[in-house]
């Protein structure tokens, strides 16, 4: 049966290569502190543009998150952005997420707005989630403020477009295009593969994370 599915999502594939291809990454690794090692050691990546305030991204989340507690540094996994709209309100938690990034916090912050009963939404919302976990919060002030993370944010919108995303959440699974909530075992049939057959061709996961 995985085969089967194996088989079927191989017609939307595309070549990992080619997602790396022109612009640097402009995305951050949401797999372990030290992403230069977990790119090392990876076996199997994902890369998911997503939408923080879209809640099949939130849905997503959650089974990506059972996958990088399941394979640990063996899967790599990168966060870019894809909002749902230009207004504030889907714009800032991106924004946040990145100037949490700032300080190397990227994965906890990301983490703390999926697991947000009410997805914080406004700047001083962000602010106070951003003191609760313990970040700077002058820093993180005015690093929400800088042009450079929005045309971060901007460069996900257009590279997700060029890969023929139209929905958050949309992932590259090892290259396989998966649009919309995908199941655990979907995503444990593609990385289990990538892991017993060798390692991840996407070389460069999340080598950006935290960088200034």
């Amino acid at each position: 049966m995985f085969y089967k599915i194996l088989s079927g999502l191989r017609n939307c594939a595309l070549v990992v290569g080619l997602l790396l291809a022109g612009s640097p990454l402009s995305a951050q690794s949401i797999s372990a502190d030290d992403p230069g090692q977990i790119t090392r050691e990876s076996k199997a990546t994902i890369v998911v543009y997503g939408a923080f305030t879209c809640p099949h991204t939130k849905q997503a989340s959650v089974a990506i998150r059972a996958m990088r507690d399941k394979y640990g540094r063996q899967l790599a996994v990168e966060f870019r952005h894809f909002p749902m709209s230009r207004e504030s309100k889907d714009l800032l938690p991106h924004l946040a997420a990145l100037a949490a990034g700032e300080q190397g916090r990227f994965a906890e912050f990301h983490d703390a707005l999926f697991a947000s009963e009410t997805m914080p939404a406004t700047r001083g919302e962000l602010i106070v989630l951003a003191d609760l976990l313990g970040l700077e919060k002058e820093q993180f002030r005015v690093d929400l403020d800088r042009p450079q993370l929005m045309a971060r944010v901007e460069d996900d919108i257009r590279a997700a477009q060029g890969y023929g995303a139209v929905v958050a959440p949309t992932l590259f699974v090892q290259g396989f295009r998966l649009q919309g909530v995908q199941t655990e075992q979907v995503l444990d049939t593609l990385i289990g593969n990538a892991i017993s057959t060798g390692p991840a061709t996407m070389a460069t996961v999340g080598t950006r994370s935290g960088e200034r």
